[in-house]
């Protein structure tokens, strides 16, 4: 029985426990080692993700990816309603997520890029300005009472 065999992807030869198995292969083995299916699946993933983001960007806000990156460094790459960056990583792939877009769910109009938790706070208040202003009024009352404490 072989105990090596050659990569169909980068044509070293390499040890079996360097392919995973397989029960379509042949031999019983994946025709590309290891390391390159995982490099191969790696730039799959990318492309699919950056691909899917294109779509959906297109489907649900009517948007390029470019028009993103315009309001993107438009505002600096900050949110437009408290002036921070995100912060919150994909958990799949460790990096810190995109600002969220902002848009009237009844116009469907895009108004600014937000951050995870002002966009969540937004649209937990249903976009409502008095109840906004309520929250604003009750949390600075708040504020000061613990402060004279």
């Amino acid at each position: 029985m072989q105990s090596c065999k050659r990569c169909g992807e980068c044509g070293e030869m390499k040890p079996l426990t360097e392919f995973n198995r397989s029960s379509k292969g042949k031999d019983g083995y994946q025709w590309k080692c290891r390391a390159c299916y995982k490099a191969y699946n790696k730039s799959r993933y990318k492309y699919d993700m950056e691909f899917s983001r294109s779509k959906h960007l297109k489907r649900t806000y009517g948007m390029a990816p470019e028009e993103y990156l315009a309001h993107f460094e438009a505002q600096d790459g900050v949110c437009a309603a408290c002036g921070r960056p995100e912060t919150t990583n994909d958990p799949r792939t460790k990096q810190v997520k995109n600002l969220q877009i902002d848009h009237c769910h009844k116009t469907g109009k895009v108004r600014a890029l937000l951050c995870k938790e002002c966009n969540n706070a937004l649209g937990l208040l249903h976009d409502d300005v008095e109840r906004i202003r309520l929250l604003l009024s009750y949390a600075e009352l708040h504020q000061l009472s613990d402060i004279e404490f």
